[in-house]
Order: structure tokens, then C-alpha cells, then sequence
């Protein structure tokens, strides 16, 4: 056997290796999210009570409570289990001051997010359900009077809502706060 068809009789073994490979390394990736221990839930779990609203400390380098928060805004996290109730999230917001909210799922999958521009006449009200609690709540709804309040479908029973102030300056950051402070999140009944 000459070295040229040992080198062709390893080529099956070397592709199938490769193949093996890349089918390991795409599924780890694939999986991580889902069994991280440190994943963004787990971060603010010391924070996360449901529902209702708390303050995260103002990020200092090193020592942030989730990674690449912008020292700028003041943050609030409130979080949430469907399975005791749906969650109302409730704010009147100045006009000019920037307000953000995001809808975090327990994997943290992002399924909403607006800014303080989503506002009526500068309220917002919003409430997180699952599809029956939807059902029960459309039930109770009247033809003749519009919805004023924004509904979302959670695609977890469990999750959080970050928020975010934005402080212009070191010295409104207490202000930035306040409005945080402000917004109201509760777990409701049916």
C-alpha cells in the first residue's frame, strides 16, 4: 500500500472527525443560554422581587450587578410570575426625561421594549399575561369603550422588566430615580 492510499483511506475519518466537530460545537452554543448558572435572571435574583419594583445600585466599574450597564441611567427591576397573576406596570412620565422599559423573559429573551415616546398623553399603562389570563381579561372588556392599556403575551410565566432613568449629569441622577421609583408594578388579580 503506497502512502497516497493511506492518505485517501484517512480522508472519510478526518471529514467525519471534522463533521463530529462541528456538530459538538454548534449545540454547546445552541445550549448555552439555556443552562448557564450566571444568566441574567440569576444576576438579578437578589433584586428580583415579584411583583414589585427595586432599585439595581448605580453601576461602579467591576462591580455592575449585570455586565455593560451605561453609568448614565439610574436602573429598576421588577419581576414577575404569571402564575399568581398578571403584572400591571403603570407610569405617568414627564415630558423630556428619558424612560425606558424592557420585557424579559426567565431566559432572558427580550419580547418587548419602548421608551418614555410610547406614551398617551404621557401615561403608560401596560399589562404581562399569559394566553388565558388574556382570555378571561378580553372577556371582561366592553365593545363600546377602547382598550387604553398596552397587553403582552408573555412567552414565559416567569421574567422581569428592566427599567431605565436617564441622568444627564451625575448630580440628576437622584431625579432619575425618583421617576423610577414612581412607576408602579404589581402583581393583579383576575
Amino acid at each position: 500500500m503506497t502512502a497516497g492510499e493511506r492518505a485517501a483511506g484517512l480522508v472519510p475519518w478526518v471529514l467525519a472527525s471534522l463533521m463530529l466537530a462541528g456538530i459538538v460545537h454548534l449545540s454547546s452554543v445552541l445550549l448555552m443560554p439555556r443552562v448557564a448558572p450566571r444568566d441574567a435572571f440569576g444576576q438579578l435574583a437578589a433584586f428580583v422581587v415579584p411583583g414589585g419594583l427595586r432599585a439595581l445600585p448605580v453601576p461602579e466599574p467591576g462591580q455592575e450587578v449585570l455586565p455593560l450597564l451605561d453609568p448614565a441611567f439610574a436602573y429598576a427591576v421588577c419581576g414577575y410570575d404569571l402564575a399568581t397573576g398578571p403584572l400591571r406596570v403603570q407610569a405617568s412620565l414627564a415630558a423630556g426625561a428619558f424612560v425606558s422599559m424592557s420585557f424579559h423573559s426567565r431566559r432572558g429573551l427580550v419580547y418587548y421594549s419602548f421608551t418614555d415616546r410610547a406614551a398617551s398623553r404621557g401615561k403608560i399603562e401596560v399589562r404581562v399575561l399569559t394566553v388565558s389570563q388574556l382570555v378571561q381579561v378580553e372577556a371582561q372588556d366592553k365593545d363600546d369603550e377602547p382598550i387604553e392599556e398596552l397587553r403582552l403575551l408573555a412567552p414565559e410565566a416567569e421574567g422581569f422588566v428592566l427599567l431605565r432613568a436617564l441622568a444627564t449629569s451625575p448630580s440628576e441622577l437622584a431625579a432619575a430615580q425618583g421617576r423610577l421609583a414612581a412607576i408602579g408594578c404589581t402583581a393583579t388579580r383576575l
